[in-house]
């Protein structure tokens, strides 16, 4: 399974492919939202950080979401009120941050189960 990871924080991008890469699944990460949303490759699950630079992570989940309805998306951020702003954009979960990274494994579990 491929996790397309959208993370403008190197640190937090790398831990995380390291962690999902040794859970065995695929792992491309961007840091720029443009990068995710004019890439070829179509993920099963995409992990979005809220607060991208460029485009916001509710606008790069609307936008993909557009695009490729059926590929989950589950966004990230410790805004709060980030359960409100996965519901205006369409996304399909969100884990706050700082993540538990078992939590997070097992939204991720949920989301690609056949």
């Amino acid at each position: 399974m491929k996790i397309t990871i959208v993370e403008d924080d190197p640190d937090i991008a790398e831990l995380l492919q390291l962690w999902l890469s040794q859970k065995g699944y695929t792992i491309e990460t961007f840091c720029f939202s443009q990068e995710a949303l004019y890439s070829s490759s179509k993920p099963d699950l995409y992990l979005i950080d809220y607060g991208l630079l460029c485009i916001k992570g509710d606008e790069l989940c609307k936008k993909l979401k557009q695009a490729c309805k059926s590929i989950p998306i589950v966004l990230m951020s410790a805004n709060q009120e980030i359960e409100k702003f996965m519901q205006k954009c369409g996304a399909d979960d969100y884990i706050e941050k700082p993540f538990d990274l078992d939590k997070m494994l097992e939204k991720i579990a949920f989301h690609l189960k056949p």
